[in-house]
């Protein structure tokens, strides 16, 4: 980026968060396009795309326009849209997201100050009225599930007969019955509950957007990440606040267990400045394995997934990565 366009990222990052409310209000206009954010966020309400500026913050680029100086929010990495991000809320709670506060509370100072903008609010609601008689009606995406099902149904055979079952219930509309496999946010994760298809969603969807513009029902807001949300969430997890096992969701959910139960010599539950020192070096002198008193990238990445890859290796909901290969008994 140039330094002008620096100072202008600056400028926006300062106007959130020391302006006052007058301020941001009167000058919000200079730095967004309202048109274009209201309608960005009128979709990704509706399809209640939570891995996204409504949950963790990303799967989003902010574009500088050149010419107008003011930013715009693309979208990308959607795979989670109509309400499939069980990391946040029960289904019930995504299918009736709230359109007038949508993210996760207490965590988005940005859309917090926003969504209180008359000038961008009013916009968005008109987006979300306009599109819900449009792009969001339930009957286009139906179609357009029952269009391309059998266009990826012959790829989805050559996989298995366990994923073609349960491609065909999903396309169907029906809550599938055969299993993914195990892995991040799978049956065997904490508070796992498997995402309503499609079509199912958007006819829910569109019936709770339709009753909150008319103002006759309230919506659902969500608390912090976790499965399960407020109706049965997770064990240890009252309010649905937080991952699995009672701890807020992030990096360390899935790190933390590893590495106490590799570490923590004496199995007192806890890791001494020892154990930790002493662990490092046994870690490092395992994974040197040139012996050349260093580690290079590869024997730093074969190391983590030799001592800290999970039965069946790390999987995402597309299996297993390329660079981490399943763990050998």
């Amino acid at each position: 980026p140039t330094p002008a366009q620096q100072r202008r990222v600056i400028d926006f990052a300062k106007l959130v968060t020391h302006s006052d409310d007058a301020g941001f209000a009167q000058d919000l206009a200079g730095f967004l396009d309202l048109h274009k954010f209201a309608r960005y966020m009128a979709v990704t309400t509706w399809i209640a795309t939570l891995d996204s500026i409504l949950g963790p913050g990303q799967n989003y680029y902010l574009h500088l326009d050149a010419k107008t100086q003011k930013f715009e929010f693309l979208p990308w990495d959607l795979d989670h849209s109509f309400g499939q991000f069980p990391m946040m809320g029960s289904q019930e709670q995504r299918e009736k997201l709230s359109i007038h506060r949508p993210w996760q509370q207490g965590d988005n100072r940005f859309l917090d100050r926003v969504f209180r903008v008359d000038a961008f609010k009013q916009r968005y609601l008109a987006a979300l009225r306009e599109l819900s008689k449009t792009a969001l009606r339930p009957e286009r995406f139906i179609s357009q599930v029952d269009e391309l099902a059998p266009i990826l149904r012959p790829s989805l055979q050559l996989e298995s007969a366990e994923k073609l079952a349960r491609f065909d219930q999903v396309a169907a509309g029906q809550p599938p019955t055969a299993s993914p496999g195990p892995g991040f946010g799978g049956p065997g994760f904490p508070g796992f509950q498997s995402p309503k298809p499609i079509k199912g969603f958007v006819t829910a969807r569109a019936s709770s957007v339709a009753g909150q513009l008319a103002g006759t029902e309230e919506g659902e807001t969500l608390e912090r990440m976790g499965l399960g949300g407020r109706r049965g969430g997770a064990p240890g997890r009252p309010g649905g606040r937080g991952g699995p096992g009672g701890q807020d969701f992030g990096p360390g959910t899935f790190v933390a267990e590893p590495f106490r139960n590799q570490l923590d010599a004496d199995k007192d539950q806890k890791v001494s400045r020892q154990e930790f020192n002493e662990g490092f070096g046994r870690w490092f002198l395992a994974w040197d394995t040139d012996k050349n008193a260093s580690l290079s990238d590869e024997e730093l990445r074969e190391g983590l997934n030799k001592d800290f890859a999970p039965p069946g290796g790390f999987r995402g909901p597309g299996g297993p990565g390329p660079e981490t290969p399943p763990r050998q008994p």
